[in-house]
């Protein structure tokens, strides 16, 4: 990972990331292709982390779900935006994709993204509440009625996914 040294100096990570998209494979899909974009903004998040310490260039403590999302969340974010697809997305004689295309992906998706917003932010409210907990409520049980509790305030019920996944 890539870090300042105790001289100031810096050191220069070198980032590899992968995914199941394969531009070339027919039916690669938009799922492969936004799991491309999250990994690469990882990849760049972390490889310019300018901390003292390589420990900070990490997915574990002491980094938050809400910070190690940040970046990658903003990348995967570009497939679904209309003007970002409208330049890039090309189909394999490289014609950009028709308006009416975005166009009917927007209209029928839009009504359900509050969806998606919702469990994106589930795990930041979660944070907040167990670095909230007093101490002696911290045991798993509570732990586990905190992230339920969450859910249903959040989301409205539990997620098909695990809160913290």
């Amino acid at each position: 990972p890539a870090w300042v040294r105790r001289d100031g100096s810096w050191q220069p990570s070198v980032a590899n990331f992968t995914s199941l998209a394969d531009p070339a494979a027919v039916g690669s899909g938009l799922t492969a292709l936004k799991t491309l974009m999250h990994e690469a903004g990882h990849a760049a998040h972390f490889a310019n982390v300018s901390q003292p310490s390589p420990l900070f260039s990490q997915e574990r403590a002491p980094t938050s779900v809400a910070y190690a999302e940040n970046q990658s969340m903003f990348l995967d974010s570009l497939v679904q935006d209309a003007a970002w697809c409208g330049r890039y997305a090309r189909d394999r004689q490289g014609q950009v994709v028709p308006w009416d295309i975005l166009e009917e992906r927007i209209v029928s998706g839009k009504p359900y993204q509050v969806f998606e917003l919702c469990r994106l932010v589930a795990p930041c409210y979660f944070e907040r509440a167990l670095y909230e907990l007093p101490e002696d409520e911290v045991t798993v049980e509570r732990i586990q009625s905190l992230a339920e509790e969450v859910e249903r305030r959040i989301q409205g019920g539990a997620s098909p996914r695990p809160l913290l996944a």
